[in-house]
């Protein structure tokens, strides 16, 4: 489920906490709440537009360390084929622009292997949220059928009472 759902399904369970059996439903109007939405994990707007902003930023950087290699490629490049200047300022150019595409490359690497470990990181978060949902679950439904045997002689009590 993406993060977009989720806080979708978040903000539904947060409703459906609010709901009193009896008083109308505030989204369809029903008098009854037979099927409960349940609460999740708690994703927020800000962890989905965080995780959007973050990923732009990291396609930004690898974009812009590709376009530096490619440029440095090139100027090596186009110093083996320039012949009007001495063969030792070539050579230092060359040199120079050997060393800062190392770096650049060495830097890229880096960043590869920063977003390969925060990629895992976010893998084990979402497993780690799925886990929790599904302990949630599995709780609120012991829950409900614990409240059932209250519930259904409580409502037929305030029907009896409406009566009188």
């Amino acid at each position: 489920m993406a993060l977009d759902e989720k806080w979708q399904q978040e903000q539904v369970a947060s409703l459906a906490l609010k709901l009193v059996e009896g008083d109308a439903c505030p989204v369809c109007g029903s008098l009854e709440h037979p099927h409960l939405a349940i609460e999740t994990s708690g994703v927020v707007k800000a962890e989905v537009e965080a995780t959007r902003k973050d990923q732009l930023e990291k396609n930004d950087v690898a974009k812009e360390i590709a376009t530096k290699i490619e440029q440095k490629k090139w100027q090596i490049e186009q110093i083996e084929y320039v012949s009007e200047e001495p063969f030792q300022a070539l050579k230092e150019q060359q040199d120079v622009c050997a060393k800062e595409l190392a770096k650049i490359e060495q830097e890229q690497a880096r960043l590869e292997a920063f977003l390969t470990e925060e990629n895992k990181l976010e893998e084990q978060v979402a497993l780690n949220k799925q886990e929790t949902s599904e302990v949630v679950a599995q709780k609120n439904k012991k829950h409900n059928k614990r409240m059932k045997k209250f519930v259904k002689p409580w409502i037929l009590l305030k029907r009896h009472i409406r009566f009188f």
